[in-house]
């Protein structure tokens, strides 16, 4: 015996059962009101009257054999659903009122009012039935004026998040996600300014604003756009018609109105609509509030950045006193210690070749003391950057270096922004120490990486156990050494940003990378 074929309520039957229960009027609810959708008692969609609904150009999707829950926008689905088991689990009759919005075959989310009855034990239905109308617009229901427990827990729930991120870009988009799973606004976006707060840049999109529009437009003083005179005045607009608006960034772009709200000196949040008069000055005042909650959160980012920072720098003065205490307390009175026995010697004996070492020793006791000072001022932070082409300043170094090296190889030219003067510390100690572990005739190169340079040279090279301690204060393999050569360099390198580290050369001797600087066009 065949099945019998599957024959869903029809419309005038759940009318009937809703009127039953005291939930419609007289008015007839039928198809002309948008969409009738009927579920087992899983919750499928076992039918959809009629499959594709043509509703003022709006068309839904065929959702037959499927779930509703994800056709619904994701702030509305928690409700929804929540609302969906209390009409399956209860009893036959049960009834329910609500309103969400429904995604479209493009990817646009629209309002519908909708009613539902739960009739799968109520003999000739045998499923529970949802009709929903198509509204133009967001229901003002008291319910939704004012706000629910889940809303305000949602909120705080965002808030704390935005409070627990130090990243500003994460902050916006955790602000986003609150834009629209909070205050269900669908259509958004935040820029940021730049450093020099000379540009707007897009960092975080709702989907349906990526949707409709492609590209993100950059926001500047050099050209017009409603964002920039909001950002740059400080000053929140409320556009009911963007057509209104000559001055719109996009002539043609499809949103209609829209809210712009500075987040102080940090950036821009914008809620757009394609519908004209779309937000009330309640929304505004949301947007305003929500701005301003944002704006709180960076600007906590920016005080931990700027203690971070202070502490990155406390750090390296610490560290450059305890070198200075270092050279004072050990080498310098050591070498004092040789002096005087000499001396005594000297004087004791009338002994001249015993002031031959009391020389040396004075002589590197004021090596070390020049590079004690020279420690202690290259470890401050680079402020001001100028160009600098490194093949002259290199061909430059080579003639303060007392013992030159018999070649160096440029075999790239480019130009990089840095403090020449202290940069010119970094080639003449790296030189000096390929020619100190090298001799005379090494060969030192000198040439471009993807973010940087490196120099290299065919001595004896580091072995792979010091090369993590050789920029620390006093590593030094040399008899004539100070120990800080290495040190200089590396306090110099942080303090323009960068990174340096030590490797093998392919010629088997040592290799400085220096990596994070700032290439010049020639």
């Amino acid at each position: 015996m065949a099945d019998t074929p599957y024959r869903p309520a029809v419309p005038d039957d759940i009318t009937r059962r809703l009127r039953e229960e005291g939930e419609l009027s007289t008015q007839p609810l039928d198809r002309s009101l948008g969409l009738t959708l009927f579920l087992d008692s899983d919750g499928l969609i076992r039918h959809q009257s009629p499959a594709v609904v043509d509703i003022d150009e709006i068309v839904l999707c065929d959702m037959g054999d499927e779930y509703l829950l994800p056709y619904i926008h994701p702030a509305d689905r928690d409700r929804v659903s929540a609302q969906l088991d209390r009409l399956l689990a209860d009893d036959s009759g049960a009834v329910f009122e609500t309103a969400f919005r429904l995604r479209d075959t493009t990817g646009s989310y629209h309002w519908f009012d909708a009613k539902g009855a739960n009739c799968l034990d109520s003999p000739p239905i045998t499923d529970a039935a949802v009709i929903a109308r198509y509204i133009q617009e967001r229901p003002q229901t008291d319910e939704r004026r004012q706000p629910s427990d889940t809303v305000i827990d949602q909120l705080q729930q965002t808030t704390q998040r935005l409070l627990d991120t130090t990243d500003s870009t994460e902050a916006a988009r955790i602000a986003m996600a609150g834009i629209e799973e909070v205050f269900e606004f669908s259509i958004a976006g935040i820029w940021l300014a730049n450093d020099t707060k000379t540009r707007l840049e897009p960092v975080a999109m709702s989907e349906q604003r990526r949707s409709l529009i492609d590209t993100q437009p950059v926001y500047s003083a050099d050209s017009e756009s409603l964002s920039w005179d909001a950002y740059r005045s400080q000053t929140s607009m409320k556009i009911d018609d963007m057509t209104d608006h000559p001055e719109r960034a996009n002539e043609d772009t499809p949103i209609r109105s829209e809210l712009i709200v500075p987040i102080g000196e940090f950036g821009m949040l914008n809620i757009g609509s394609t519908e004209t008069d779309a937000f009330s000055d309640t929304d505004l005042q949301n947007v305003q509030l929500w701005s301003n909650t944002v704006e709180s959160a960076l600007v906590r980012n920016k005080q931990i950045d700027r203690l971070q920072n202070q502490q990155t720098e406390l750090k390296r003065e610490r560290d450059r006193l305890e070198d200075f205490a270092t050279m004072i307390s050990h080498d310098l009175r050591n070498l004092v210690n040789v002096a005087h026995g000499h001396l005594g010697v000297a004087q004791s004996r009338a002994d001249l070749s015993r002031l031959e070492p009391v020389a040396d020793a004075i002589e590197r006791m004021d090596d070390i003391i020049d590079d004690t000072l020279t420690l202690a001022k290259q470890g401050e932070t680079v402020d001001e950057f100028e160009r600098v082409d490194i093949e002259r300043l290199a061909t430059n170094c080579l003639d303060v270096i007392e013992t030159a090296p018999a070649t160096v190889e440029c075999v790239d030219e480019f130009s990089i922004l840095a403090d020449p003067d202290r940069l010119a510390h970094v080639f003449e100690n790296l030189f000096r120490n390929s020619v100190e572990h090298g001799g005379a005739d090494v060969t030192v190169t000198l040439g471009r990486t993807d973010d940087g340079f490196y120099i290299a040279d065919d001595g004896p090279g580091i072995p792979p156990d010091d090369r993590e301690s050789v920029f620390e204060s006093g590593y030094t393999t040399s008899a004539e050494g100070s120990g800080l050569g290495l040190r200089i360099v590396e306090q110099i390198v942080e303090a323009h940003g960068w990174s340096i580290t030590v490797s093998e050369s392919d010629d088997g001797g040592a290799r400085f990378d220096i990596s994070g600087v700032t290439f010049v066009k020639s």
